[in-house]
């Protein structure tokens, strides 16, 4: 299996690059990587790919295997935050808005929600205080997502009922110990 990709810039040609063949496991990483890449994300490249296996929260093994619904309307964001999660253990269903955010709710147990905050459809803080008005959902975390460095926006977070947050683009070993705080620890099949 053989592909090139080429990435064009302000309608230069930039890089023009042939793989060799890679199981298509890995395929996908790859051209992750170089739309990365070619978008300037060399740096994320390679904190991304460092060991920080030294880094991990005490216990972090026994919150892994968890379920987290990712709600983040971003494309490039959304696959980002998956390659993170699922390379950490986790179990990841990504939706694009907070009204398909409570569709999945309503049909799947989550341990936790990740939960961008300016969306389309249905916005983060919206969908929160939908998620405490129901009884069955009330004690699930929620944890804000944000670019946003305005100042009011932790009040607004923590006032529509979201437990925590993170900016983005968000830290590996910062994202290890918010999720270490608010996923109950236990045995995932």
């Amino acid at each position: 299996f053989y592909f090139t990709v080429t990435f064009k810039k302000q309608k230069k040609k930039i890089k023009k690059q042939e793989i060799t063949p890679v199981d298509s496991i890995h395929r996908d990483s790859i051209l992750f990587d170089m739309i990365m890449g070619a978008y300037g994300y060399e740096e994320y490249k390679l904190h991304f790919n460092k060991d920080f296996r030294d880094q991990r929260p005490e216990d972090f093994d026994t919150i892994r295997g968890s379920s987290i619904l990712l709600v983040e309307d971003n494309e490039i964001n959304r696959q980002l935050a998956m390659e993170i999660l699922e390379k950490e253990g986790f179990w990841v269903t990504p939706v694009e808005n907070g009204k398909d955010a409570l569709e999945k709710l309503s049909l799947k147990k989550f341990d936790i929600v990740l939960m961008d905050l300016q969306m389309p459809v249905m916005d983060g803080y919206m969908t929160t205080r939908e998620i405490r008005n129901n009884k069955i959902l009330r004690e699930l975390p929620v944890i804000a997502l944000t670019a946003d460095a305005m100042r009011g926006v932790c009040d607004r977070v923590f006032e529509a009922g979201m437990d925590d947050y993170m900016s983005k683009p968000f830290e590996l070993i910062k994202l290890r110990e918010i999720l270490i705080k608010w996923i109950k620890p236990g045995k995932r099949i």
